[in-house]
């Protein structure tokens, strides 16, 4: 990987951490402030946020990473990212779509069916099963912004690869 290609991912990670961090933390102290305990699971429980949150986020950071991405590739801007010789995320990565729905579903799926259900069953095994909404919105910005940021260097790999037959 080039080194400006690098630095550019670096820069797009802290970013998106950092966004990501403060409007999920935001909004979760927004809705829930009034609230004295949130529990983890019940039909207000943020076992389930964490499941939306997950989901919608990532569908709108790939909708959002990836086309950005790809045009300053077009430009020239960014150089194209050349896959590594067989890496299991880079081989998983290779065969996820293209298009951009079905690729922003994918991440969306992943945060949604695989991230959230970890941190619930970490949260559980834990026995963290209830927050203050102080708490809550004070780890929702941090996890959120941490998946966020995680997310970026796949995101941008696929947006400046080339295009496979």
């Amino acid at each position: 990987m080039s080194k400006a290609l690098r630095r550019h991912i670096r820069r797009e990670t802290v970013v998106s951490f950092i966004i990501n961090a403060i409007i999920n933390g935001l909004l979760a102290w927004w809705l829930l402030k009034q609230k004295a305990m949130l529990s983890l699971w019940g039909q207000e429980g943020f076992a389930v946020d964490l499941v939306v949150t997950g989901f919608i986020m990532l569908f709108l950071i790939a909708s959002i990473v990836v086309p950005i991405n790809r045009r300053k590739m077009t430009r020239g801007a960014l150089p194209a990212h050349q896959w590594g010789s067989g890496s299991a995320l880079q081989n998983l990565l290779r065969k996820l779509p293209r298009r951009l729905p079905l690729l922003a579903l994918c991440f969306a799926l992943f945060g949604a069916l695989i991230v959230a259900p970890l941190t619930i069953f970490v949260m559980q095994a834990v026995s963290v099963t209830e927050l203050t909404p102080m708490t809550y919105s004070i780890f929702k910005a941090v996890w959120a912004g941490a998946l966020a940021a995680l997310m970026i260097a796949p995101l941008i790999w696929l947006a400046t690869a080339p295009q496979e037959a």
